[in-house]
């Protein structure tokens, strides 16, 4: 993903045009796989927050599978910026 430090090139909605393109109806695991990896991969801070909900009180209906996935692309090594917000404040007030 292209990002200048805070700010992406492309757009949330575009991303997520192009993955619905990409991803087709492929309902495979590895499909929902990817599709959630692409998701809460994206360097924005409403992902990441919304990753950290579903990381932090999930869903009963999602798999352990779900979870890790959310939880790898929550911690895009180039992303340290955008969770470190949320680690800090969830264990270490």
């Amino acid at each position: 993903m292209c990002t200048v430090r805070n700010e992406t090139l492309i757009p949330k909605n575009l991303k997520m045009d192009l993955l619905n393109k990409i991803a087709g109806d492929d309902k495979s695991l590895d499909g929902e796989k990817a599709r959630i990896y692409c998701k809460y991969a994206m360097p924005e801070e409403e992902v990441k927050k919304e990753a950290w909900q579903l990381i932090t009180n999930p869903r009963g209906d999602m798999s352990r599978k779900m979870r890790e996935e959310i939880i790898n692309a929550f911690q895009h090594p180039n992303q340290q910026d955008l969770v470190s917000n949320f680690i800090n404040e969830q264990y270490f007030k």
